[in-house]
């Protein structure tokens, strides 16, 4: 499965909220994730961030639960 990310944050070459809407259109915190399909549709969020560590096992069980796995 192929997986593009992309990191909303101020600075460091990442996306820029510019508007600072994204916490409220994603339903997220200022720290939220959101794992969103091709087409837009979101398919799982959180409003806590995921740390380093946990990002891959995180993105693993949650990618395991959209794609009923």
């Amino acid at each position: 499965m192929g997986l593009t990310c992309h990191r909303i944050a101020p600075g460091d070459g990442a996306l820029t909220d510019v508007r600072g809407r994204r916490a409220e259109a994603y339903g997220v915190g200022a720290v939220g994730v959101v794992l969103a399909r091709p087409d837009g549709v979101v398919a799982w969020h959180t409003r806590e961030g995921v740390t380093l560590g946990e990002q891959g096992w995180t993105l693993e069980a949650v990618s395991r639960t959209v794609l009923a796995r």
